[in-house]
């Protein structure tokens, strides 16, 4: 549970980058990623929510996390 922790909290953490660089930058922002496309980058953005979803269902941490993923990439 706690590499999964780290996980989440890494992930967090760059949702909140993106959910504060992106609306700044517009879509020259993905050019910072190296597969610089928004779809591919959310598609593992949502895995991970998905990997993590039955242990962190619950956490506000991870509401957060699913929040930055549908403002951001749906």
């Amino acid at each position: 549970i706690e590499v999964k922790m780290i996980g989440l909290a890494d992930k967090l953490s760059n949702m909140r980058d993106i959910n504060r660089d992106y609306p700044l930058e517009g879509e020259k922002f993905w050019n910072r990623f190296r597969m610089k496309d928004k779809e591919i980058i959310g598609w593992y953005y949502k895995g991970v929510r998905d990997a993590l979803y039955d242990t962190f269902k619950d956490e506000p941490v991870f509401k957060e996390y699913i929040e930055l993923i549908k403002k951001n990439f749906e």
